[in-house]
């Protein structure tokens, strides 16, 4: 069974090599690393960073209405490439999608793509994508909550840790899956290198010799559970000689000629053993993929795409779901402490991945309270404006956005941009998404990173040592519980969008974006207080009074990648006044006129200082990239993708360290170094 990512469990093969945590051989008579020069140190800065939660709870209360009724009309400047999608056209060339630019025409019977479909003439910027952009904005300004969370999105991570290996069988008679933790090789369970074409000879010395794709076929006599995998190369590992180590659940005790048979023998019901709780298998299932719901399983199409090992993952599947006995690995710290009060983490992988106990909303409550307000008399400032739906009732929002459908001089662009694949947020890079732990008395709270020395995640973090034991030296894992805190709300720096030559596939798309034009829409409040009016049209405008630098939201497709930049500009605020003039009320309108004195103590808050920062160019505008990995390929070091920045900076399997972390949003230099 082949898995992605376990690729270290402290093997060699003939020639004394070991093989590292980047699938690269090191040691011995190897010649890899000679006269190789050290890997270019290019400075880059992420695209996104964090806006760091407040220490302070949001102000929770019941909605109190002012007095303040009217109209906001603004103007949006479109300042790099926008795109929002018409989603009642469906173009596909083969897997590929084009999409066109959105407005009110519906485009679910057209089946070719023309200019005039690429290229509406009456283009609109819904109501209902400004206003979540505004809300996010006014979500940072106020301390409120994170009313949007990717239940999906469930954070889980590789472990540099390696787990022991284990059995796992379903016990008919008494309904439940049963983890053998206490196995010895050559008893429970073999591993060797398989030979694939001999089937008569004793395979425990042969080689498989070049048979991959054919493993399941021929030697799906016996429950082949996983043959070890190495991502950086996406292919299975081979040993010296050009064969496979496998892992069959239990030892081959006969061997039936005639029917080409293996006959293997479970654990016998009286070895150690625990009952496998329903927590700990719905993670485990997870980290299969069982759940298509849910991102990062090894069925995932984003996470492996290598077709062959993706087979494979399937078969280890398909034996999970017909209960057959599995060979599977368990974290050494759950089985030191004998399984009980603790997070037992199983994986089908000696270093796979963990889908963790602490779910983003659960570390919002301990951050602070920032989880999604439920309770409509105790919301947060921005659920009492923009509105929430409680556990049994809801509080109706005060604001209207009008979509943006007048525009004026708007120009597209004249070839259509074929986009770099955008995936969902990837929550297990911990180091930029999780703030490092604090070594309580010995740091500042800006310095936390920098010193820390081990790897932390959403629910534990490991430090660790090396030790000698019995003559020899070994890596003593440390894991320590603690509370994990969010590296906060995630916003994107000003980035110059380029256009680059991607290739067509299914997970990228093609669109025609807006490069040029200006568009008007309305803001209607109600029954605002004063201090809500003046939040809101310091989000719309996103400046001080004095600011020379333009501020811009961000809005639409390609965030990350400079688009959706765009100006918003407040040109008229209108209020209406009723007056009861006898038996009659009357209605009048009237100019606000905003206060400029509030408007500058906003921008000088913590809050409205690290949203005008994000909002404006920032010096290393230059450097903007995901982060920078080198690979040494055919004698030169050349470029790799970003995941190789991210295997480097954690360190190696023997020493577990993550070496960098994001720059905090408010200090000037912003940039990391390739690895």
């Amino acid at each position: 069974m082949a898995y992605q990512g376990n690729y270290n469990h402290g093997y060699k093969n003939k020639g004394g090599n070991n093989w590292n945590h980047n699938g690269n051989r090191n040691g011995g008579n190897n010649k890899f690393n000679q006269n190789k020069p050290q890997a270019p140190q290019e400075p880059f800065v992420n695209p996104y960073s964090f806006i760091q939660l407040s220490k302070n709870e949001p102000s929770r209360k019941a909605v109190e209405k002012g007095e303040y009724t009217g109209k906001i009309s603004c103007k949006l400047e479109v300042k790099s490439p926008v795109f929002i999608p018409n989603t009642s056209f469906d173009y596909k060339e083969s897997e590929h999608k084009h999409n066109v630019f959105y407005s009110y025409s519906d485009l679910s019977n057209e089946k070719s793509l023309t200019d005039e479909i690429r290229k509406p003439q009456n283009p609109v910027i819904p109501g209902s994508e400004i206003r979540g952009m505004i809300r996010n904005v006014y979500e940072q300004l106020t301390n409120s909550c994170f009313s949007e969370v990717d239940e999906f999105n469930l954070p889980y991570k590789r472990t540099n840790e390696p787990k022991e290996l284990c059995i796992m069988c379903w016990d008919e008679a008494e309904k439940v899956w049963k983890l053998y933790y206490n196995v010895k090789r050559n008893k429970d369970y073999y591993r060797g290198v398989v030979n694939g074409s001999k089937f008569d000879k004793d395979w425990n010395t042969q080689n498989i010799g070049g048979l991959y794709n054919n493993i399941c076929t021929n030697f799906n006599y016996g429950l082949i559970n996983r043959v070890d995998y190495t991502p950086a190369t996406n292919e299975v590992r081979k040993n010296e000689n050009g064969g496979w180590y496998l892992h069959i659940p239990t030892l081959m005790k006969t061997k039936d000629k005639a029917n080409k048979q293996i006959i293997y023998t479970i654990p016998s019901r009286d070895s150690d053993n625990i009952i496998v709780d329903e927590k700990t298998l719905d993670r485990f299932e997870k980290v299969l993929g069982v759940n298509e719901n849910v991102k990062g399983g090894y069925s995932d199409d984003v996470i492996n795409q290598n077709k062959d090992a993706k087979k494979i993952y399937g078969n280890y599947i398909k034996h999970f779901r017909n209960k057959e006995p599995l060979i599977v690995y368990v974290d050494k710290a759950s089985k030191e402490k004998g399984f009980n009060d603790c997070v037992i983490y199983l994986s089908p992988a000696c270093m796979g991945k963990e889908f963790f106990e602490n779910k983003i909303p659960d570390i919002l409550k301990e951050n602070a309270e920032h989880d999604k307000c439920t309770d409509i008399n105790n919301a947060c400032p921005a659920c009492r404006l923009f509105g929430m739906i409680g556990e049994k009732s809801a509080v109706k929002g005060r604001l209207r956005f009008s979509d943006s459908y007048e525009a004026n001089g708007v120009k597209y662009s004249e070839k259509e941009i074929t986009l770099p694949i955008l995936a969902t947020p990837r929550i297990s890079a911990t180091e930029f998404y999780l703030r490092a732990p604090a070594k309580l008395g010995k740091e500042t709270d800006e310095k936390r990173g920098e010193t820390f020395s081990g790897t932390w995640n959403y629910d534990y973090y490991t430090t660790y040592k090396k030790v000698n034991i019995n003559g020899k030296k070994q890596t003593l894992f440390i894991r320590n519980n603690y509370i994990p805190e969010l590296a906060g709300r995630k916003v994107y720096w000003n980035r110059t969008f380029k256009i680059t030559n991607e290739e067509k596939g299914k997970m990228n798309n093609t669109i025609t974006p807006i490069e040029k034009g200006d568009f008007s829409f309305d803001v209607y409040f109600d029954k605002l207080t004063k201090d809500e009016l003046e939040n809101l049209l310091f989000c719309l405008e996103l400046n001080d009074n004095n600011s020379e630098k333009p501020s811009v939201h961000k809005i639409g497709h390609g965030k990350p990648l400079g688009m959706g930049q765009v100006k918003l500009t407040v040109e008229n605020v209108e209020c209406i006044e009723y007056k009861l003039v006898g038996s009659t009320v009357t209605r009048e309108r009237k100019e606000y006129q905003s206060d400029l004195e509030k408007r500058t103590e906003l921008a000088k808050t913590e809050e409205g200082k690290c949203i005008l920062r994000y909002s404006t160019d920032i010096a290393d505008k230059s450097k903007i990239s995901y982060p920078i990995g080198y690979k040494w390929k055919d004698g030169a070091w050349v470029k790799s993708p970003p995941f190789q920045w991210f295997s480097g900076n954690r360190g190696s399997v023997s020493a577990p360290k993550i070496k960098d972390v994001l720059p905090d949003l408010k200090k000037n230099d912003q940039t990391l170094k390739s690895n």
